[in-house]
């Protein structure tokens, strides 16, 4: 749910609150109770896209607006590079990247279909953001990349868009250990 800015006081709260549909967001034991959530083989995309004709079906006339992934680039992060989320997997960078980009190909499939048959309902994504500070030389180039892949690469992925939702959780310094 979202309050609209400049609609009515809390007691009364009639056309100024939301409806927010959000198909995809990772819970970690939900991921491992199915063995991983969205992985690099392009075959994800038919369940997710199954799924997304689910919510639509149900929930299309209560949802205002359409968010189909929450930070995608959370979910590629941990999953596939820190190994926080299921799969659990360490540096895979190529998977991560796989992921993502199969993220965006669902989200864009969703989008069609929300549109066909809500067309005026916004569609879109959001994404975490984080500042990252390299405090040495070392740390200015692995902040670099991190803020590129986690901002920017993400995002070329997600082509239809109607809105970026955006979060901002955490400060990140970067300061490795002497080589």
């Amino acid at each position: 749910w979202v309050l609209r800015p400049g609609g009515g006081t809390s007691s009364n709260l009639e056309g100024i609150i939301e409806s927010w549909g959000v198909a995809f967001s990772v819970d970690g034991r939900m991921a491992a109770a199915v063995g991983g959530v969205f992985g690099p083989e392009e075959r994800v995309i038919p369940y997710f896209v199954d799924f997304a004709e689910r919510c639509i079906h149900h929930f299309g006339d209560l949802v205002t607006y359409w968010n189909t992934f929450n930070e995608p680039n959370v979910f590629a992060l941990n999953a596939y590079l820190l190994g926080n989320f299921p799969p659990q997997e360490r540096g895979r960078y190529r998977r991560a990247n796989r992921v993502l980009r199969h993220m965006g190909q669902a989200h864009d499939i969703a989008y069609e279909l929300i549109k066909t048959r809500y067309p005026q309902a916004p569609v879109g994504i959001s994404l975490n953001t984080a500042w990252f500070d390299g405090q040495t030389w070392l740390g200015r180039r692995l902040a670099n990349f991190m803020d590129r892949w986690f901002h920017w690469r993400t995002a070329r992925h997600f082509e239809l868009v109607d809105f970026w939702g955006i979060s901002y959780y955490a400060y990140i310094p970067f300061r490795p250990l002497p080589i």
